[in-house]
């Protein structure tokens, strides 16, 4: 999907589905994807001249994001595995 020429068809730049794909990437936190997809001239222009959007400080917001939201799910994931860890040791004790 990195892959723009994947979105041209008979030459012809397929761009709802470039921005499709992108916004995609995005959800699943494959911002690098839609920075591929989204660098390309056509998709940079396009977006530039009917939204007025700057892309590099867009996905610069969306990256720190990104981030944010990942650290929050490993903070949250390794505090259920302490508490559950936590739980087995209580047990083993509680067994002997």
């Amino acid at each position: 999907m990195r892959d723009p020429r994947l979105f041209y068809e008979s030459g012809r730049l397929r761009l709802q589905d470039m921005l499709k794909a992108a916004f995609l990437s995005i959800n699943y936190g494959l911002i690098d994807n839609a920075a591929a997809i989204l660098s390309e001239p056509d998709v940079c222009s396009y977006l530039k001249n009917n939204y007025s959007i700057d892309l590099d400080s867009e996905l610069s917001i969306v990256s720190r994001h990104a981030a944010r939201r990942d650290r929050r799910d490993r903070r949250n994931q390794f505090k259920s595995i302490v508490r559950d860890f936590a739980h087995l040791m209580q047990n083993l004790v509680i067994v002997k």
